[in-house]
């Protein structure tokens, strides 16, 4: 498997998201993010998916890494802050 690579540009901020699951039975990670600053934090620990897609969209005119998809290599570890001020915000 590889990365489907492709440009874009980038969410406006305030539909930006990051999405990371996990599926129980295949005892996996997955990640998807259209907020620049996610995606480069975790690019390097995401490995293509056969299970969903696996892609790195960088900005067409920058070349900056904007979004990424795919499954975690091995295990993760997480803090979640501010979650309260998230679910308040989106509802």
């Amino acid at each position: 498997m590889e990365f489907n690579i492709s440009q874009g540009r980038p969410a406006p901020i305030d539909l930006a998201e990051t999405v990371i699951t996990y599926d129980p039975e295949l005892m996996k990670w997955f990640i998807y993010t259209d907020y620049a600053p996610h995606a480069l934090k975790w690019e390097n620990k995401i490995i293509p998916s056969d299970i969903v897609p696996s892609r790195k969209v960088y900005h067409e005119d920058s070349g900056q890494l904007i979004a990424i998809e795919g499954e975690f290599a091995g295990s993760v570890s997480l803090a979640v802050q501010n979650f309260e001020n998230v679910i308040e915000r989106k509802v």
